[in-house]
């Protein structure tokens, strides 16, 4: 009988990311605050975060929207929520190759349970022309058993999995005022 090193250390207390991981996840730190507009979004994916469904599996959340670092902070908001880490990997990310790219969701789905973690898919940057990498892209996603959530401008994923879209939008233009005025303090004037 053979245990994985990364089990032995979390049964031994040693919490940290598995090294096959390293450079294809990164930490996204956890944020606790969010403009109304973005609250309201973050209120009803937690909603389906909490559902009981019906082969265990949640559905993809999928974020649409231009704006990256806002789809990040809701992202984080809800992991946070959750009591969850929020990682964020980018497509370029996932191997072509199935074997490596079935190696790396299966890594990961033992991190997320071991250490209650979100995953972050940047779907932004995939080049939709190029058939095997949405291929590959698509059917790491399907093997992803935990949260994960799809942040995308338009192009979606084609799977079978559920779907459930949300458009992240820019903050109103009264809430782009208070975030100025926030982040500036006194140099606002």
């Amino acid at each position: 009988l053979k245990i994985d090193e990364q089990v032995l250390h979390y049964l031994t207390g040693v919490h940290q990311l598995d090294d096959r991981l390293a450079g294809a996840v990164t930490p996204v730190p956890s944020n606790t605050s969010l403009v109304p507009s973005h609250l309201a979004i973050a209120d009803r994916i937690l909603q389906y975060c909490t559902e009981e469904y019906e082969d265990g599996v949640p559905p993809v959340i999928q974020l649409t929207g231009d704006n990256q670092p806002d789809k990040e902070e809701i992202s984080a908001y809800v992991a946070t929520r959750l009591g969850m880490y929020l990682y964020n990997i980018s497509v370029h990310a996932i191997p072509l190759q199935l074997k490596e790219m079935m190696e790396l969701a299966r890594i990961w789905n033992r991190e997320a349970a071991l250490k209650s973690c979100v995953l972050q898919l940047d779907y932004t940057g995939l080049d939709t022309a190029d058939k095997s990498n949405v291929q590959a892209v698509n059917a790491f996603i399907e093997n992803i058993q935990g949260l994960l959530i799809v942040s995308c401008a338009q192009d979606a994923p084609r799977i079978r999995k559920k779907i459930v879209n949300f458009d992240a939008g820019k903050p109103t233009t009264q809430e782009q005022y208070f975030l100025w005025e926030h982040h500036l303090g006194e140099a606002a004037a």
